[in-house]
């Protein structure tokens, strides 16, 4: 039954109540108060309002989504009790981002700043990073290998000034870097007869000149040298 009758009885027209449902979106923020917004919102956007310096998030425990892109920000404050499955702060103008354990439980997007450093060795949840067109000499990521997990992470780090990077704490690995990356660490994975549990991890240091002695790269592996395009 398409239960018209039930909405019939309450005086609601269901044909335009579905149309309006569908038209439903999101509308950001256009200006923001902080002191003014209830501390337990979960969902924030504040994307395409005026520009501020400074956005302080940090008595916002509760926050699972936060959008704060092309701001203006020189500084972001998180509290340390949220657990935050979206955070895009990208087209901003940030030199640290200062998170505290387990702050990102899935996607971080801190492209196109200034950041130089980013520590995410205490975030194990990550499994997205866009971090692409920053001035970053060093990205810490969680080392902590979990066995039987399948633990996955999608990166995107093109245009940045990076040596290295140590992906060894994950299983199923995409990333896309500048091609001049000299030590980008991979895991090798060794299974057992099932192919289900993985039983030895080894490593391997791949870059442009390594990677021709590779003949068959594992199928774990999804990497990306993007040819530098920037006089970084």
């Amino acid at each position: 039954p398409s239960g018209r009758g039930n909405f019939k009885r309450l005086g609601i027209d269901r044909d335009d109540l579905l149309r309006r449902f569908n038209e439903f979106h999101m509308v950001p923020l256009r200006c923001l108060n902080i002191p003014e917004l209830d501390t337990g919102t979960k969902y924030l956007n504040c994307s395409g309002m005026q520009t501020t310096e400074v956005a302080d998030f940090a008595k916002f425990h509760d926050l699972e989504e936060l959008y704060c892109n092309h701001l203006g920000l020189r500084k972001l404050l998180i509290s340390p009790k949220a657990r935050i499955d979206v955070l895009d702060c990208a087209n901003n103008y940030l030199e640290e981002l200062v998170l505290f354990p387990n702050n990102i439980q899935r996607v971080l997007n801190c492209s196109e700043n200034y950041l130089k450093h980013l520590d995410l060795s205490s975030q194990p949840e990550l499994r997205t990073l866009y971090g692409k067109d920053n001035l970053l000499r060093s990205v810490e990521l969680d080392k902590h290998s979990i066995d039987h997990s399948g633990r996955g992470i999608l990166v995107e780090l093109e245009k940045n000034r990076l040596y290295e990077l140590n992906l060894t704490g994950y299983d199923n690995i995409i990333i896309s870097c500048d091609d001049d990356i000299m030590r980008l660490h991979l895991p090798i994975l060794k299974f057992d007869e099932d192919g289900e549990r993985i039983v030895k991890r080894m490593k391997y240091i791949l870059n442009r000149v390594t990677r021709t002695m590779i003949e068959n790269e594992p199928s774990y592996w999804d990497v990306t040298f993007v040819p530098r395009q920037d006089n970084a």
